[in-house]
């Protein structure tokens, strides 16, 4: 199995980027590219992993793939974004990026991440975790992998970790991963917990909230029996999620976001 059967990626460059020298990479929690529509008006590299592996096969090889790029492209800093099972690539591949090329500026955005895959982790119900652990036990480089990659424990401990998780705290299921590397995270790990009770934490950092027809109309693509079955969960009430919401008097951008990660000395 190669690397280009298992991820596909596209390399979006701006002509006028409002960062020169940055990329963000943004790491799909689905086979579509995450964030594809977003103007994040820096060069931005999507990469989707195909068999929902949460970035871990072959994530050494993937790491050597974008730090080529990097360097081909004049990169000298980098953002890996993420939600979900792309919030555990985030912080993985940003991980072993800089362990390649340290003299790269490596953080990571990631949303509502799961902390540990592997072993198997009780605390985890997503429909494509259950399918990952079935494909694990019966291809073994694919269980390799996560021997390897499927504890962000190591990671994010490490002095040089640098970057945000933004979890929702009333999702008992998110809560609990969170909770797992709360004592041992890094101190350029910056901890925000947000009073939703959704899965799909990055929704209002990349909608215009305050429209309530924009945010409606985003929260009905989510739902049960829709795209996916992952960012669906804990989304059958949308009343209560706007009120959620909107209790909230202010959130930055998706933008606002990485614009601080990259202007952070680390």
């Amino acid at each position: 199995m190669t690397l280009s059967s298992n991820y596909k990626m596209e390399l979006r460059k701006y002509q006028t980027p409002i960062l020169s020298n940055a990329l963000i990479v943004s790491c799909s929690h689905k086979a579509n590219y995450a964030f594809y529509k977003y103007p994040f008006d820096i060069d931005t590299l999507f990469i989707s992993d195909l068999r929902s592996t949460y970035f871990t096969y072959l994530a050494g090889t993937l790491a050597r793939k974008i730090s080529d790029i990097v360097a081909l492209q004049g990169y000298n800093r980098i953002c890996f974004v993420g939600c979900s099972k792309g919030g555990y690539g985030s912080i993985l591949l940003s991980s072993l990026v800089g362990e390649i090329a340290s003299a790269i500026r490596c953080s990571f955005l990631s949303f509502a991440p799961q902390t540990r895959i592997f072993p198997q982790n009780n605390n985890l119900s997503f429909p494509s975790y259950r399918k990952l652990i079935e494909l694990a036990n019966r291809d073994r480089k694919i269980y390799d992998c996560l021997i390897l990659y499927g504890d962000l424990s190591k990671y994010l401990a490490k002095k040089e970790a640098h970057g945000r998780i933004i979890w929702s705290e009333n999702n008992r299921k998110d809560n609990n991963e969170i909770q797992r590397i709360l004592s041992y995270a890094g101190p350029g790990v910056i901890k925000m917990a947000m009073p939703f009770s959704f899965h799909v934490t990055a929704l209002p950092f990349y909608i215009d909230y305050s429209d309530e027809s924009t945010l409606s109309r985003a929260l009905e693509k989510l739902m049960p029996n829709k795209r996916d079955e992952d960012v669906s969960e804990n989304l059958d009430n949308i009343s209560k999620i706007k009120k959620e919401i909107e209790s909230c008097k202010y959130l930055p951008t998706l933008k606002d976001l990485i614009y601080l990660n990259f202007q952070e000395r680390h």
